[in-house]
């Protein structure tokens, strides 16, 4: 429903509100938490269900062994510029995360990060999604669990993965 009318200033109303949705749209886009940004501006987020996790997901997944010791890890994580590593056991099977937030953790409990392995101070059994489930399910399980990165596996019971779908990932295909 278009309303035609003018402003004062003598612009159009309809382009004015148009310019004003485009405007707080890709603000929201941009924000690092487009959902509550949207609900205070009473703009309705838009994610495409019809997009599986295959579609959006990074399939070079970046990982480390559990027992690489812990500044291998954080030198990984500088060089790779990502705040998280897909951890895997000797057959290559997927145990956990080690994030930036779990070393930080480690460094404030006054742990020596040269005597420690990854999986030290790793998230075990972390919440992993099926390749083949949507966008959308990804985005709830993370709002659920309070998570930015699920592990993608090919099938919902193997512990192999095949890519990594971050926030930021679900992000770039909102509205």
């Amino acid at each position: 429903m278009t309303i035609r009318a003018s402003l004062q200033s003598g612009f159009p109303l309809d382009l004015v509100i148009e310019q004003r949705f485009w405007i707080a749209k890709n603000y929201i886009r941009l924000s690092p938490h487009p959902d509550i940004m949207a609900k205070k501006m009473r703009i309705p987020i838009k994610l495409n269900h019809n997009l599986q996790i295959k579609e959006v997901m990074q399939h070079d997944l970046i990982t480390a062994k559990f027992d690489t010791l812990l500044v291998e890890a954080i030198s990984i994580l500088k060089e790779q510029g990502i705040s998280g590593l897909v951890v895997l056991d000797n057959v290559g099977e997927f145990v956990g995360v080690v994030s930036a937030l779990d070393i930080f953790k480690a460094v404030n409990e006054g742990d020596n990060v040269e005597n420690l392995v990854v999986d030290d101070v790793m998230t075990p059994f972390t919440i992993t999604i099926f390749h083949e489930a949507s966008i959308a399910d990804a985005a709830l399980t993370m709002m659920e669990n309070n998570i930015h990165r699920l592990v993608v596996t090919e099938s919902p019971t193997s512990k192999k993965p095949v890519g990594i779908v971050t926030s930021t990932d679900l992000i770039n295909n909102l509205i």
